[in-house]
């Protein structure tokens, strides 16, 4: 075993440096659907090194820089995965390595999506899942139905696996007291003398992730008079480092009278903004939670998701429609009578001017995309928004703000309250690439090539690349749709739907067959989308063929029920190209794995006296889009791409 100045020293020396450049543009290939090629001595110098770090690792105790080797060898091993068939054996044992690497390195949204189905038995697929039975809570009366027997026909080696596994679970259901891992133990001992078809060190990793895994129980950082609650929740069972490190940050202390929360897309703060709603509706009966979110695509989607994970607790959440008009009667029964109002700052301001009487029970405020604070003339508006409903509701509701991108949450919290709290998160739960993309020469010869911020290149187009912003775009996201859906972040709500149809003319044109199969589409979600383009819209509108090729456009124009029935579709993975204005891509959650953007100018819309003219987006407002790249537990990796030429700058 190794120290981990030993492995600090590796690290930057020339070779290593160079085996490593050739690992980035390995792992670009790979994912692109492009073969590597190494020479033996390095495959012997990276696998040797892989095997050093899954060996010293389980005694480095979680150190920041163990952190980063660990994820350097789990890249590694990852690559080498790729690059050893035809053995089957050894593909197979780099991505377990890979897999428990990556564990060790907090990143177990990248293990989960390492591993094939194929590869092992349920043990280990039950160790990196994240979604499913075995990682939600149950409640009491189901704990029968919990019970995770031992497979029939597994070997001994199988078996004990297994048995770490069961431990585990009953370990989080709060079934057992402790953790027992008499299996991981008996194995790290026979692996030393017998050849047991695992190695000594991974067992050792096997046992620390064992380990990490149990110390991560909900059960170990929130109240014990919230567990119940949770349960009937089906709240995941463990909770993430992001998750654990909000906890312990003060996102449930009430003595913060403002906190925040900056962490990245995809690292968990739905679910615990989750936990800490009914931590506030359980202490404080008969009040309301106000739910802050920036578009109207987002009150629908937030107010969906958050009814469906409290209904167990007979909370209601009411989405309050953003025009800005005054209740009906009907609409204030129906708000009076809820426990979450998920709504838009403007909505809450009219509320507030209105004097209406459900502010008087409001004890927690969410302020959603908070970033949003600092943009141009919106953000002013926030701010004013903010400072009224602080000055109402300061000394009854608690505020608390939630960004992916917002490193100074501080400072927002600080203006806020009196006794201000803050947590910054920086890991993404996937790796991320930055790119652009180019395209050099003219004619048939014309090649397109992804230069990334990392000094990887990635040859794509060998030839006949388009250099037309529309046709070239649509070209790219052709080209890299194989690694999964794709979203173009367009200019604008025409740019959207001429981009849409090129999409589609470019399949028919280079007869590729992308059609929604039978089975989907006559299902429900493609049926109810269909009868809301024909009636909401025209029987002729195009978004209906380009759907039946799982291609769509998105954007504020469309009708509000066509665009709950669109998210609909592309959260279920029924549509794989997306072209859509930014309001799609700041806020909602959708499973993209790469962002195109064509543009880094927003349009601002145009007023009375002037016509419509582009701004250049801030990096605050570019990282929030690039955010939407990577889906946990499916993508190793999200990559952005910015389309070259000019970046849409021209002429701005």
């Amino acid at each position: 075993m190794f120290t981990l100045d030993v492995f600090d020293r590796i690290l930057n020396e020339p070779v290593f440096i160079e085996d490593y450049a050739k690992v980035r543009q390995g792992l670009a290939m790979e994912r692109a659907g492009q073969p590597t090629l190494f020479d033996d001595a390095v495959n012997s110098r990276l696998a040797y090194f892989v095997e050093g770090v899954l060996a010293s690792a389980p005694q480095w105790n979680g150190a920041p820089k163990a952190h980063d080797i660990c994820r350097i060898a789990a890249e590694i091993a990852e690559l080498l995965s790729a690059r050893t068939q035809p053995e089957r054996i050894s593909a197979r044992r780099f991505r377990l390595r890979a897999a428990l690497l990556y564990e060790l390195a907090d990143y177990p949204a990248i293990a989960s999506a390492v591993l094939e189905k194929a590869d092992y038995s349920e043990p280990l697929q039950n160790l990196v899942e994240r979604q499913g039975a075995f990682r939600q809570l149950y409640p009491i009366r189901e704990w029968p139905g919990v019970s995770v027997g031992e497979p029939s026909g597994t070997s001994f080696v199988e078996a004990a696996l297994y048995s770490d596994v069961r431990s585990v679970m009953r370990f989080q259901q709060g079934m057992a007291s402790a953790l027992v891992q008499r299996g991981s133990e008996l194995l790290v001992a026979l692996s030393k003398e017998l050849s047991i078809g695992y190695s000594a060190s991974e067992m050792v990793a096997w046992e620390a992730v064992i380990s990490r895994h149990a110390a991560a129980a909900v059960t170990r950082y929130v109240p014990t008079d919230l567990v119940d609650s949770l349960r009937e929740m089906r709240f995941p069972s463990e909770l993430w480092s992001s998750q654990a490190a909000a906890i312990q940050g003060g996102l449930l202390n009430p003595k913060f009278d403002t906190w925040g929360l900056a962490a990245p897309t995809g690292t968990g703060k739905s679910f615990i903004t989750r936990l800490l709603i009914a931590e506030t509706l359980k202490h404080n009966t008969d009040s309301i939670v106000l739910y802050l979110v920036p578009s109207r695509a987002l009150v629908y989607e937030v107010s969906s998701n958050l009814a469906a994970a409290l209904k167990p607790l007979e909370y209601e959440v009411t989405a309050v429609t953003p025009q800005l008009v005054a209740l009906d009667t009907g609409e204030s029964e129906v708000i009076s009578l809820s426990s979450v109002l998920v709504l838009t700052p403007e909505k809450a301001d009219l509320l507030l001017r209105l004097g209406n009487d459900i502010l008087s029970r409001v004890s927690l405020i969410v302020i959603d995309e908070a970033h949003h604070i600092e943009s141009s003339t919106r953000g002013v508006l926030l701010e004013m928004y903010l400072w009224r409903i602080r000055r109402r509701l300061q000394k009854q509701a608690r505020f608390v703000f939630l960004s992916a991108v917002a490193p100074n949450i501080d400072e927002v919290v600080g203006w806020v309250g009196s006794n201000p709290g803050s947590v910054v998160i920086e890991q993404r739960a996937t790796r991320m690439r930055v790119g652009v993309y180019k395209v050099r020469g003219t004619g048939k010869k014309a090649s397109g090539t992804i230069e990334y911020s990392d000094g990887t290149v990635l040859p794509l187009i060998s030839s006949g690349a388009d250099r037309g912003i529309g046709r070239g775009i649509v070209q790219l996201a052709a080209n890299v749709v194989n690694s999964g859906p794709v979203l173009v972040v367009a200019k604008g709500k025409r740019e959207c739907e001429r981009l849409a149809k090129l999409m589609n003319e470019w399949i028919s044109e280079n007869d590729l067959e992308h059609n929604l199969s039978d089975h989907d589409a006559h299902g429900e979600t493609v049926q109810r989308l269909d009868a809301r383009l024909e009636r909401e819209m025209y029987p002729e509108v195009t978004l209906r063929t380009l759907v039946a090729h799982r291609i769509a456009y998105h954007h504020a124009g469309l009708p509000p029920s066509v665009r709950n029935g669109l998210e609909d579709a592309i959260r279920k993975g029924l549509v794989d190209f997306v072209f859509a204005t930014t309001t799609l891509a700041e806020g909602v959650n959708f499973p993209f794995s790469t962002v195109i953007v064509q543009s880094l100018a927003l349009r601002e819309p145009p007023e009375k006296g002037r016509p419509a003219r582009y701004n250049p987006v801030t990096p605050r407002v570019f990282w929030n889009i690039a955010g939407r790249a990577g889906r946990p537990g499916h993508d190793r990796e999200g990559q952005v791409i910015l389309f070259e030429p000019s970046l849409g700058l021209a002429g701005c």
